[in-house]
């Protein structure tokens, strides 16, 4: 067994890899270690697609199987020196922050029941790789420097970027002077508990940690770790959590941080490894229209007189920059007739629209090809209209 340390955690290992864990050498190992430490790592469960109950709930989880194993051999809870947790930080501002705040909260419960009041806990936030890209990496760097923002507003001890913007030229500095820049510009190294007293930010933390004590329960209800069945239960837990935020990014629920255009990387993109990543349905769909030779354009359908002359434009310039043809998504406000909207169809058709999706309220379709309303699958829908297009 490898020397304890904050960057190992005996018991996501064994949930990933689907082993066991020796108790008892655990507790040998933490005890002999030049700096008796422990860890409790929330990165597999995150790659599996767990969302932040599920995430603190395998830190609670980890942290109280380590702590009985201990027990278990004699070496009492306060002996040791520190806890280290490894928490990946996503892009959902608020929600990190109230996540972290849950975790302090957390702890402060769990090293009084072990009566170590002195036992510290360093919290080593690192950006998640789920939320990454191999084809966007300007879009990666957007996306770390809001999640090492979160980092700092929660009050993470140390910050580490993860996958530092691959092929995208001085991305890879990010690691370096994302927190520095973010701290000198913003003070959000000298900030305290930021959201104390703010209703959303309150309210989500006592919603987070309740249900997380929740889940925790029921895994220790079960045997705790490692026992296959707890095994069973995270990992079917992770799977829920992956497959609700794959259905609420492609239904526009949810939504990941970026910019629609972003510079070409120097050269290709370097791989990100292995892992889920929250936005390859739309990756995938995206190649998926290129190997067609089809670009998908959203264009606003607002009151007159813009809206023609913005859905012309925007195919005539979709055409001779890129000599492909084009799916058109027209976005009909309230402010616009029906009028309007149908005869913007017409103009996208015109302009060289081989298909159009119209998202509207509503069930009219406005003579489009299909209509995406809230909720739907946008992926299905502008895949719809393409194959009505091809078909036509």
């Amino acid at each position: 067994m490898r020397p304890a340390s904050v960057r190992f955690d005996a018991w996501a290992d064994a949930l990933m890899a689907g082993g066991t864990v020796d108790g008892a050498e655990l507790a040998s190992s933490i005890a002999e270690a030049p700096v008796c430490v422990w860890t409790a790592d929330a990165r597999g469960v995150d790659g599996a697609g767990a969302g932040s109950v599920v995430r603190l709930a395998y830190v609670l989880a980890s942290l109280s199987a380590t702590a009985a194993a201990l027990d278990a051999s004699g070496v009492r809870v306060a002996q040791a020196s520190g806890v280290g947790v490894v928490w990946p930080v996503g892009l959902h501002l608020l929600e990190e922050v109230a996540a972290l705040r849950a975790l302090r909260l957390a702890w402060a419960a769990l090293v009084s029941a072990w009566d170590a009041p002195a036992l510290s806990m360093q919290v080593s936030a690192i950006t998640s790789t789920t939320w990454l890209t191999t084809e966007d990496p300007a879009n990666n760097t957007l996306r770390e420097t809001l999640a090492v923002a979160a980092a700092m507003m929660g009050g993470a001890d140390t910050v580490e970027v993860a996958e530092p913007g691959a092929g995208f030229d001085g991305a890879s500095r990010l690691a370096v002077t994302g927190p520095s820049v973010l701290a000198w510009e913003a003070r959000l190294d000298q900030m305290g508990d930021v959201g104390a007293g703010a209703a959303t930010v309150e309210s989500r933390t006592a919603a987070l940690l309740d249900a997380a004590w929740t889940l925790a329960a029921s895994w220790d209800a079960l045997g705790g770790l490692p026992t296959e069945a707890v095994r069973t239960e995270i990992l079917t837990a992770c799977e829920a959590d992956r497959r609700a935020a794959e259905r609420d990014i492609r239904a526009r629920r949810q939504t990941i941080i970026g910019v629609s255009q972003s510079p070409a990387p120097l050269g290709a993109p370097a791989p990100l490894g292995e892992g889920w990543r929250r936005a390859s349905s739309w990756a995938n769909a995206r190649r998926r229209f290129e190997d067609a030779g089809v670009a998908f354009r959203p264009t606003l359908v607002g009151a007159p007189p813009p809206w023609r002359s913005e859905a012309v434009a925007s195919f005539a310039a979709l055409g001779s920059n890129t000599g492909s043809r084009g799916i058109a998504l027209l976005i009909v406000s309230e402010a616009a007739s029906r009028d309007d909207a149908v005869a913007a169809v017409a103009a996208c058709r015109a302009s060289g629209a081989i298909g159009v999706v119209v998202a509207a309220a509503g069930s009219d379709a406005f003579g489009a090809d299909a209509r995406w309303a809230p909720g739907d699958d946008v992926i299905e829908v502008a895949e719809l209209a393409l194959a009505r297009a091809e078909g036509a």
